[in-house]
C-alpha cells in the first residue's frame, strides 16, 4: 500500500519532480465519470483535500513533458546525427501518462529509437484547444524537424457523444451508417475546417513532412464502455450495433481528414484496421501491442517519406 501524503507533499513531489514515476498510479488514475482522459486524484490518495483550483491533470502532463524534456537534452550529447526529428501534436492516441496506461503511438516511436521524438500531445486535448493554444507552431519553428504528427477529433466528437448530441436514440428503421445527428454532421465540417486551417499555418515549414490519419476504429463494450459504449446504451443502441455504428462514425472522420490534406503536400494516414488482431486497453485505445502496430506504421511512412 502506497504511503498516504498530504496536498502539500504531493505538490511538492509534482514540481520538484522528485515523485517516482511507477508510484504515480498509486495517487492518479483517470477519472471514470470524464468523457475524455482526465487524471484525478484517487479517493484516498492523499490525507487533506487538494484546493479546488489544483489541476492534478495540468500539473501531471507539465511534470512528464519537463523530465522527458530534461531527458532529450542529456540525450542530444549523444544522439545519432543521422536520426530524424519528429514532432507529434495531439491527443491520447499519442499520448498517455507513463505506467497508467499503455504507451500511445508517439511513445512508442520514441521507445523504438528510429526518430529523434519530440512529443506535445496532450491526452485530453480537442482539436478546437490545440488550434486555440498553437504551440505546435512555436515547437515547430524551435525544433525544425523533418516530420510532424498529428492526432485530433477524437474528443471534440467524444464531448458531443457525452452530452448525447451526435448520435440518434436507436431506431431499427435507421441505416446503422446514418446514426449521426446534424449536429454531429457539423462537427465533422467543424473538424475539416480546423485541420485545413492548421495545414494552412504549416505552410510556413514549407520543408515539413506532414503526416494526419483518423484513429482506428473503437470498440465500445471493452471495460464496460467507459468511453463510448455507455453514451451509445444511454441512445438505446443495443451491443452488437454499437461497433457498426461507431465504425461508420470513425469512417466519416477519416474521410474529412484525408480530404482536408487533399491539394496540400500532408499526407494521409489510413490506420483503419491495423489494432484488429490485438487486443484493447478500453473502449477508447489499443493497448499496447495494437499501439505498436499503429507505430510502426508511421514508423514506415516517415520512411518512405
Amino acid at each position: 500500500m502506497a504511503k498516504r501524503l498530504t496536498f502539500n507533499e504531493f505538490r511538492t513531489a509534482i514540481d520538484q519532480r522528485t515523485m517516482p514515476l511507477e508510484k504515480l498510479p498509486d495517487y492518479v488514475d483517470f477519472d471514470p465519470q470524464s468523457p475524455i482522459p482526465k487524471l484525478v486524484f484517487r479517493a484516498d490518495a492523499l490525507i487533506d483535500q487538494p484546493p479546488p483550483d489544483y489541476d492534478v491533470d495540468a500539473e501531471i502532463y507539465r511534470m512528464l513533458r519537463i523530465i522527458s524534456e530534461e531527458r532529450d537534452a542529456r540525450l542530444e550529447t549523444f544522439a545519432f546525427v543521422g536520426q530524424k526529428r519528429v514532432v507529434a501534436e495531439g491527443d491520447s492516441w499519442f499520448n498517455l501518462p507513463v505506467l497508467i496506461r499503455p504507451p500511445a503511438i508517439a511513445d512508442w516511436i520514441e521507445r523504438n529509437g528510429r526518430f529523434r521524438m519530440r512529443n506535445i500531445a496532450y491526452w485530453g486535448h480537442t482539436l478546437e484547444r490545440i488550434l486555440r493554444d498553437q504551440e505546435y507552431m512555436k515547437v515547430l519553428a524551435q525544433e525544425k524537424p523533418e516530420y510532424f504528427m498529428f492526432s485530433a477529433g477524437g474528443n471534440d466528437l467524444q464531448l458531443g457523444l457525452a452530452n448525447g448530441s451526435y448520435v440518434y436514440t436507436y431506431d431499427p428503421a435507421r441505416p446503422l451508417d446514418q446514426y449521426l445527428t446534424k449536429e454531429g454532421e457539423a462537427a465533422l465540417v467543424q473538424i475539416e475546417k480546423g485541420y485545413k486551417t492548421l495545414l494552412a499555418e504549416l505552410l510556413q515549414f514549407p520543408a515539413l513532412k506532414i503526416i494526419c490519419y483518423g484513429y482506428d476504429y473503437p470498440r465500445p463494450l471493452v471495460k464496460g464502455g467507459t468511453y463510448i459504449g455507455q453514451y451509445l446504451r444511454k441512445k438505446g443502441i443495443p451491443n452488437h450495433l454499437m461497433g457498426p455504428i461507431i465504425a461508420s462514425i470513425i469512417d466519416k472522420l477519416n474521410e474529412v481528414i484525408k480530404r482536408a490534406t487533399q491539394s496540400t503536400t500532408a499526407q494521409y494516414l489510413d490506420c483503419r484496421g491495423v489494432t484488429e488482431p490485438y487486443t484493447w486497453y478500453d473502449d477508447m485505445h489499443p493497448d499496447r501491442d495494437g499501439f505498436l502496430a499503429l507505430a510502426v506504421k508511421f514508423e514506415e511512412a516517415m520512411s518512405r517519406l
